[in-house]
């Protein structure tokens, strides 16, 4: 994680969202959270119309209620029932050398949406297809 990094080596939240749709064909599509989130539009906020690849926002206590973070849906663990994201947090310490995902350290890793944190900051939801229909895709 490095904050405002668009990769290869280091990415922070929307730097990761943004070469993932990219490098799926949205050309178009923005780097920063904020503008990430109004790119189609209003976000829905029904956390149950959700599918695998939409994106997920969330506020910051640095973003004073509006977007500040974001992550990418990837559906309901099998084995806990919990609607998981993928996202390179900013949460934790730098880890020298960490390769795989180590417990407090900065980068990427999957969380609980429905956990108190992401619950409590939550803003939305952005469909892939919405995101499509945008770029004529």
């Amino acid at each position: 994680y490095a904050w405002g990094a668009t990769g290869p080596n280091a990415y922070d939240c929307s730097g990761f969202t943004q070469k993932v749709l990219r490098d799926a064909g949205f050309k178009g599509f923005p780097k920063h959270s904020t503008e990430q989130g109004s790119y189609t539009g209003a976000l829905n906020k029904n956390k149950d119309d959700l599918k695998p690849g939409d994106l997920v926002f969330f506020s910051t206590p640095s973003s004073k209620g509006g977007i500040g973070h974001v992550g990418i849906y990837i559906g309901k663990n099998e084995k806990t029932g919990k609607r998981e994201f993928i996202h390179s947090s900013g949460k934790g310490k730098p880890c020298e050398g960490n390769t795989v995902r180590k417990k407090g350290c900065m980068g990427m890793t999957k969380s609980d949406l429905d956990s108190d944190y992401y619950s409590k900051h939550w803003k939305g939801g952005e469909s892939l297809e919405k995101i499509a229909i945008k770029e004529k895709w």
